[in-house]
């Protein structure tokens, strides 16, 4: 009786082979470059906020309007 390595899979599913097409590294380079991305465009994103009411007056506007297409 042959012994099973308790990593093998039981089933094999060619569509689980979709997690395999990067390697460790690669995931985590991908990961680390999203969340650095989502995290500078929350801070650029508030930099506008101070300017509202100045381009609410330069188009003759609310800040609400402002704020909601923005």
């Amino acid at each position: 009786m042959a012994q099973e390595s308790e990593e093998a899979p039981l089933l094999l599913n060619k569509h689980d082979l979709v997690y395999e097409r990067f390697s460790p590294r690669k995931k985590k380079v991908l990961v680390a470059i999203v969340s650095w991305s989502g995290l500078v465009s929350f801070f650029t994103s508030g930099t506008f906020m101070p300017s509202i009411p100045q381009i609410a007056r330069d188009l003759n506007s609310s800040g609400e309007v402002i704020r909601c297409v923005a």
